[in-house]
């Protein structure tokens, strides 16, 4: 695989990317921070796993993530694809799957990612995250939302 890098945020970006993963790493069950990109002080953590609260603001609260920075422990295709509908402004994670960094950065939308790796692997640690297979090869952005539509759906059956 070809190494591929995010596209770096700029200087002041980076400070309060910096910020925010660090407020989301020092709070115990924090999984996503959100910030506003000219507010250092207004930031929201969210606590649920995977997809969910990202999918779940993008449906019920877009604004807060229109022009937002988001830090998330791990980001893979799922979260990249509703990171770009939502508009964020910025990202970094610690993990990143190789097809979230290209997809966000054929999106415009700079991050800071420590490792990109070929794929995100489940909770168990027994093969790929389900959310990331079932996404592999859909090309579009509408047909990805659609089918994390359907996997968010199957998660609260």
């Amino acid at each position: 695989m070809n190494r591929i890098t995010p596209v770096a945020p700029d200087a002041l970006r980076c400070t309060r990317l910096a910020a925010l993963r660090a407020k989301l790493f020092a709070t115990p069950g924090a999984t996503l921070g959100v910030a506003d990109d000219r507010d250092d002080a207004a930031a929201t953590l969210f606590t649920r796993r995977g997809v969910a609260d990202l999918h779940a603001l993008l449906k019920s609260d877009p604004a807060l993530l229109r022009g937002a920075l988001v830090a998330d422990r791990v980001i893979g295709l799922g979260a990249a694809a509703l990171m770009a509908a939502a508009g964020v402004a910025a990202y970094t994670t610690p993990v990143a799957s190789g097809a979230a960094v290209e997809f966000l950065s054929q999106a415009g939308i700079p991050g800071v990612v420590d490792s990109v790796v070929p794929a995100i692997i489940n909770r168990a640690g027994t093969g790929p995250c389900p959310l990331e297979s079932r996404l592999r090869g859909i090309d579009g952005l509408s047909c990805i939302l659609t089918e994390i539509d359907g996997f968010v759906a199957g998660l609260t059956k």
